[in-house]
Formats: structure tokens, sequence, C-alpha cells
């Protein structure tokens, strides 16, 4: 899966301090938000991990900075979402 061009999509930066830890991400709107994790920078040829239906539930993530894309699943599936993001 990757971020659909044409669309909006929504970028976030994080970084996950040494040693790590699990990763949890719930994107829920009246679209089906697409959550995409890219690893040291915004490409998506990068990806790390992808979910179509808006979960990374219990990913383990290594120290480092880290992408979070928000997309849909189509170039006009859009609109408000929530986002919940947690690392343990």
């Amino acid at each position: 899966c990757s971020p659909q061009s044409g669309g909006p999509d929504v970028f976030y930066r994080f970084d996950v301090p040494a040693p790590g830890g699990m990763l949890n991400v719930t994107a829920t709107g009246a679209f089906e938000p697409v959550v995409i994790l890219m690893k040291d920078n915004c490409d998506a040829n990068d990806q790390f991990l992808c979910n179509p239906d808006g979960q990374l539930v219990n990913q383990y993530v290594q120290a480092g900075s880290y992408w979070l894309a928000v997309d849909g699943p189509a170039e006009k599936a859009w609109g408000d979402y929530d986002l919940i993001v947690t690392l343990q």
C-alpha cells in the first residue's frame, strides 16, 4: 500500500527513544484512513509498515526518527479523522 496521489495526505514526524518500544496507531474517520509508517525520511519508497484499515497494532519499532502518513484509499477519500498514537 502507498499514499494515493491527488488527495490530501497528512504527515506526522516523531522520534522513538532507545531502546524502542511497541507502537499502536489507530485512525478513524468518515472515510477509511490508511496509515503508513516510514523510517528516517518521508519517502513512500521507504515504507516500514502500512495498513489499509487504519491501524498498526503492537508493532515493535527501534529507536530512530519516523514519519506517519494518514491517507485515504482513493483520491477522493478524505476528511476529518481521529488519530491515537501510543508508544510503550
